[in-house]
C-alpha cells in the first residue's frame, strides 16, 4: 500500500523552509503543504496558550488538504504545544525536538551540550529535560537568542550587526566549553555557515535532518510513502505573501510564491 496524500508542515515564518529543503531532498516524491504564520511571528515572544492556539488553527487548516502527517517545523510549537495537539487531532504530528536531542547525543563525546533557541523554548526547559532523560550525566547550557528570528525574517543580515549578535550568543557557549551546539530554531540553520566560520570548533546540530528521518520511518511503518512523485510543495502565509517571496529568494535561493491564508477571524 501507499499514500499519495500530502504532508503538512508549519512554522512561525520562513524558518521551516530549512525543514522543507530536507524533505524535498530526502522524500522528493512527497507533496508538501507549508504554512508560515508570518503574521504572528516570532513565536518566541508569545505565551504558551497563544502558541497552542496558533498551532491548532494551522493544523485545522492543514486538515482541509487531507494531510497524512503534520510536521511541526517550529521548536517553540514543539516545546509548548506538541503533547496537547498530538492528542487533539486525528493525524500524526511530529515535532523537531526529540530528533534534535537524538542527533546531539549521537555526536556527544564530552563537555556540555549547548542550545540556541527562542526565549519561549529555553524557558520551557524541554531540551534540557529530554537530554538529561536520555543521558543523566550530560550538562546543558541554553542560550535564548531573541534577536535572531526578527533579523532573519526581516532580512537584516548585514555585517557587522549579525556578527556582533552571533558573538554575543556564542560567548556563553564558549565559557561553558561546549563542543556541540543545537540550532534549536528552524530559522537558525540559515546562519550555519556564519556560525561555523566564527566557531569552527563547534559541531552544529540541525534537528531538521534527523526529523526528516523520523518522518520517513513513520510513513514506512504505516505504508504511507507516496507511490510516485507528487505535485511538489505549496506555500501559504498568514502575513504578506510578497515579503515571504522576497525572503525566500534571499534565504532559500529560489522565489516561492505563497498563497494567502486567512486565519479564523474570531481567533485573531
Amino acid at each position: 500500500m501507499s499514500d499519495a496524500r500530502p504532508i503538512g508542515v508549519y512554522d512561525s515564518g520562513v524558518g521551516g523552509l530549512t525543514v522543507v529543503k530536507q524533505l524535498e531532498e530526502n522524500l522528493p516524491e512527497e507533496h508538501i503543504i507549508y504554512v508560515g504564520d508570518t503574521a504572528k511571528a516570532p513565536y518566541g515572544e508569545k505565551t504558551a496558550e497563544q502558541i497552542r492556539q496558533y498551532s491548532r488553527e494551522i493544523i485545522t487548516f492543514l486538515l482541509e488538504f487531507d494531510v497524512k502527517l503534520v510536521l511541526a517545523a517550529c521548536n517553540t510549537s514543539s516545546a509548548l504545544a506538541l503533547p496537547e495537539i498530538q492528542e487533539e487531532f486525528p493525524v500524526p504530528v511530529v515535532g523537531v525536538i526529540e530528533p534534535g536531542v537524538r542527533a546531539a547525543l549521537r555526536h556527544h563525546r564530552k563537555g556540555p551540550i549547548a542550545l540556541w533557541a527562542t526565549e519561549a523554548t529555553v524557558a520551557s526547559g524541554v531540551y534540557s529535560q529530554k537530554l538529561k532523560a536520555a543521558n543523566p550525566g550530560v550538562e546543558t547550557v541554553a542560550v535564548p537568542c531573541p534577536k535572531l528570528v526578527p533579523m532573519i525574517e526581516s532580512g537584516r543580515l548585514e555585517e557587522p550587526n549579525l556578527t556582533q549578535v552571533l558573538e554575543e550568543y556564542l560567548e556563553p557557549v564558549r565559557q561553558a566549553q561546549a563542543e556541540i551546539l543545537i540550532l534549536g530554531c528552524t530559522h537558525y540553520p540559515f546562519l550555519a555557515p556564519r556560525i561555523q566560520a566564527l566557531a569552527p570548533e563547534l559541531t552544529l546540530i540541525d534537528p531538521a535532518i534527523e526529523t526528516v528521518g523520523e518522518v520517513r520511518r513513520r510513513l514506512e511503518e504505516t505504508d504511507g510513502l507516496s507511490p510516485a512523485r507528487g505535485r511538489g510543495s505549496e506555500y501559504y502565509v498568514s502575513g504578506d505573501p510578497g515579503h515571504f517571496a522576497a525572503r525566500s529568494q534571499v534565504l532559500a535561493g529560489k522565489v516561492l510564491q505563497p498563497r494567502q491564508w486567512n486565519r479564523p477571524r474570531e481567533c485573531d
